[in-house]
């Protein structure tokens, strides 16, 4: 996140996770309940990557964003 943030900056970078931020982050307080805060901690983050590059496959697949100043997601 911080290679990201220092890259592209905050706006884009929020811009690009905040939609798969929050999908982990409400399935893993739905239904992570492991007894372990390291285990329920690395499956979010787990959980957050599988969703973002989820989302990476889905724009790449529809076209992307056009225009030069646009990163790719």
């Amino acid at each position: 996140m911080f290679s990201l943030i220092k890259e592209f900056g905050i706006e884009i970078a929020l811009r690009r996770e905040a939609g798969p931020f929050a999908a982990a982050f409400l399935l893993a307080s739905l239904f992570y309940r492991f007894g372990s805060f390291a285990l329920e901690g690395g499956a979010f983050v787990l959980t957050w990557y599988a969703f973002s590059a989820i989302q990476a496959g889905l724009v790449s697949l529809v076209g992307g964003r056009a225009g030069p100043k646009t990163p790719p997601l």
